[in-house]
C-alpha cells in the first residue's frame, strides 16, 4: 500500500521541474506576444491619431512628446517577438526561463519608462497619476509563474526603470526637463510598494499552485483527465510522478460513503480486496494493479495499466452485434483471465460487458482485459477471511445476474457463475440486446433465476452458428451443474468450433484501423459496423 505523499526525491523534484518550465514557459511566450500587441496598439493609437483632423489641443499634446518613441515602440515590438520566438524554440531549462523572464520584465519596463516619460510632466502631482510600471510588475507576479525570490528581483529592478527612463529621455531630448524631486517621489515611490505587493501575489498564486497539484495527486501518481464516473468511484487518466507510465486511477472519496462508519469501512475493505484480488493474479487478460494508497484527504485510490480502446458495452452499443468469429476470440480471453482467478479460488462475480476492455496492447488488438474485481468471493494470499458483502444484498449487476446469486446461494457461487456472465456477454455480443428486457430490477432478478432466455438467433440480426450457440444456451442454463465444468474447458469448446479462425489478423487491423487508430484513445461513434 503506498504511501499518501511519498518524500521528494531527485527525481520528483526534477520532474515538477519540467513541468515549471514548461508552465514559465508558455507563459512568457504569451507574456511577450500579449507585449507586442499592445505595443502595436500604442502606435496606432499615439502616432496614428496624429494624422487624423482631431481637436487642436490633442494635436499640441502629440507635438510635446519626443520623436525617440516613435523609434523606441517599434523596438520593443521588435524585441517582443524575438523573445517569445527565443522561449519557443531554444530556451529550455527551468534556470534560464527564470532569468529570461526577469530579464524580459526590466527590459519590458525600461521600454515603457521611456515612452511614458518621452513628454514633459505635469507640474500638478494629481495629474500624475500612478506609473504604469507599478501596474506592469503586478500584472507580471500574476500571470508568470517565476519564483517569488526571482519575482521580488524583476519588480524592484523593474522600479528602478521607471527613474532610469526619465533620466535617458531627459538626456536625449532637450524640451523633457528633470522634474522636481518632490514630484519623482510621488510618482516613482508606488512602484516600488507594488514590487512588494508582487512578491505577496506570487507567493499567494505559489501556495493556490500546489494545493491544486495537491488536489490532483494521488500517492505517487497527478491526475490529468476525467476518464469516467459511477456511483462511489471514478477513474481518472494519471501520471507516475517519476516514471514515464501513463495509468488510469480509481478512486473512492469519503463523501461518497455512506455516513455509516461501519459501511465506509466495510467498502474500504472491499476496496483493498479488489486491489489484492487483482493483483495477485498474472493473466495478460487481466487488468494490471500498478500501486494502491489512502490520500491525505482520506480518498481510497488504486492505479491500473491505461489501456486504449473500448469496453464491450460500448463497442455494441456504437457498432452492433459482432460476427461469430470475432465473438469466439473474444471469449477465450476472457476464459483466459477467469480460469487463472477461479484456480486461485476467486469469483468474479460481477462479468458484464462494461466490466471487459478490448483495447490496443503492443502490437495486438482485440487484446482483452477484464476489469473490476471488487465483487471477487475467495482470499488471495494474506487476505483475511470476511464477508464484505451486507446481509440481503445481491452482487453484481441484476442484468447479468447468475441464477444461483438470484436466489439468494450467494455462498454457493463459484466459478461456473461467472460462467454464467460470460454466457450473457455472449448474447450481448452476439445480438445486442440483453438476455432478459430491460425492466425493474427485481424483475430481471426473477427471469435470471426462473425464465428459460429465447435463442439468440431468433434476437438477433446477424448470422449465428448453431454449435456457438449450443455453447451460449449451455452457459444460460440455470444449474450450475448444466454448464461447462470450468473456463479452461469452456475455452477449449470454442476452439473446437473453427470460428475464431475467421477473424483474422488482417481483420483486426483493418477494422482498427478504421474505427480506432492508435492516434485515439476512444472510436469515433458510427453506424453499426462489424
Amino acid at each position: 500500500m503506498a504511501d499518501a505523499q511519498p518524500p521528494p526525491t531527485l527525481v520528483s523534484r526534477s520532474i515538477g521541474a519540467l513541468r515549471l518550465s514548461d508552465r514559465l514557459g508558455r507563459r512568457l511566450a504569451f507574456a511577450a506576444w500579449a507585449s507586442a500587441g499592445l505595443t502595436v496598439l500604442f502606435l496606432a493609437t499615439s502616432h496614428g491619431l496624429a494624422y487624423l483632423d482631431l481637436d487642436p489641443r490633442f494635436t499640441a499634446w502629440q507635438r510635446e512628446a519626443s520623436p525617440l518613441r516613435l523609434w523606441l515602440a517599434p523596438c520593443f515590438l521588435v524585441f517582443s517577438l524575438a523573445f517569445a520566438e527565443l522561449v519557443r524554440t531554444r530556451v529550455r531549462r527551468t534556470p534560464q526561463l527564470v532569468a529570461a523572464g526577469v530579464a524580459f520584465e526590466v527590459v519590458a519596463a525600461f521600454f515603457v519608462a521611456c515612452l511614458v516619460n518621452g513628454r514633459p510632466w505635469s507640474t500638478e502631482p494629481t495629474l500624475l497619476g500612478v506609473s504604469p510600471i507599478a501596474i506592469w510588475v503586478l500584472i507580471y507576479a500574476a500571470l508568470v509563474p517565476l519564483p517569488p525570490r526571482a519575482v521580488v528581483v524583476g519588480a524592484l529592478a523593474s522600479a528602478l526603470m521607471d527613474p532610469l527612463g526619465l533620466w535617458v529621455m531627459v538626456l536625449a531630448d532637450d524640451r523633457i526637463a528633470m522634474p522636481p524631486v518632490i514630484l519623482q517621489v510621488w510618482r516613482f515611490f508606488p512602484s516600488f510598494v507594488c514590487a512588494g505587493l508582487a512578491y505577496a501575489v506570487a507567493r499567494m498564486i505559489d501556495r493556490l499552485e500546489e494545493h491544486a497539484d495537491e488536489a490532483h495527486r494521488m500517492g505517487s501518481y497527478r491526475l490529468r483527465k476525467l476518464l469516467g464516473r459511477g456511483g462511489m468511484a471514478e477513474v481518472w487518466e494519471a501520471d507516475h510522478r517519476m516514471l514515464a507510465r501513463p495509468a488510469a486511477v480509481k478512486l473512492v472519496r469519503p463523501e461518497w460513503l455512506e455516513d455509516d462508519q461501519r459501511s465506509a469501512e466495510t467498502m474500504l475493505q472491499r476496496f483493498q480486496r479488489e486491489v489484492s484480488a487483482t493483483s495477485a493474479l498474472c493473466s495478460p487478460h487481466t487488468i494490471a494493479v500498478y500501486d494502491f494508497g489512502i490520500a491525505h484527504d482520506g480518498t481510497f485510490f488504486y492505479a491500473m495499466e491505461r489501456l486504449h480502446g473500448i469496453d464491450l458495452h460500448s463497442l455494441i452499443q456504437q457498432y452492433g452485434p459482432l460476427p461469430a468469429g470475432r465473438v469466439v476470440f473474444i471469449l477465450r480471453q476472457i476464459c483466459h483471465s477467469l480460469e487463472e482467478a477461479h484456480r486461485a479460488g476467486l469469483v468474479h462475480r460481477d462479468v458484464k460487458p462494461a466490466n471487459i476492455f478490448v483495447c490496443r496492447y503492443g502490437l495486438d488488438l482485440d487484446f482483452v482485459k477484464v476489469l473490476d474485481f471488487g465483487l471477487v468471493k475467495g482470499d488471495p494470499p494474506g487476505i483475511e477471511h470476511q464477508s464484505l458483502t451486507r446481509e440481503g444484498a445481491h452482487t453484481g449487476t441484476p442484468a447479468f445476474l447468475p441464477p444461483e446469486i438470484a436466489l439468494g446461494k450467494v455462498s454457493e457461487a463459484d466459478g461456473r457463475a461467472d460462467l454464467y456472465g460470460v454466457g450473457c456477454v455472449a448474447y450481448w455480443l452476439l445480438t445486442g440486446k440483453l438476455v432478459f428486457p430491460l425492466g425493474p430490477s427485481l424483475q430481471m432478478i426473477a427471469a435470471h433465476a426462473h425464465d428459460i432466455p429465447e435463442l439468440p438467433s431468433r434476437r438477433g440480426q446477424v448470422s449465428i452458428p448453431p454449435q456457438l450457440e449450443a455453447i451460449v444456451m449451455q452457459l444460460l442454463a440455470k444449474a450450475p451443474a448444466d454448464r461447462p465444468p470450468s473456463a479452461e474447458a469452456l475455452s477449449r469448446r470454442l476452439a473446437d468450433t473453427g470460428l475464431e479462425a475467421a477473424w483474422t489478423v488482417e481483420a483486426r487491423e483493418a477494422w482498427w484501423g478504421r474505427y480506432l487508430p492508435a492516434s485515439q484513445s476512444t472510436p469515433e461513434p458510427g453506424s453499426p459496423k462489424r
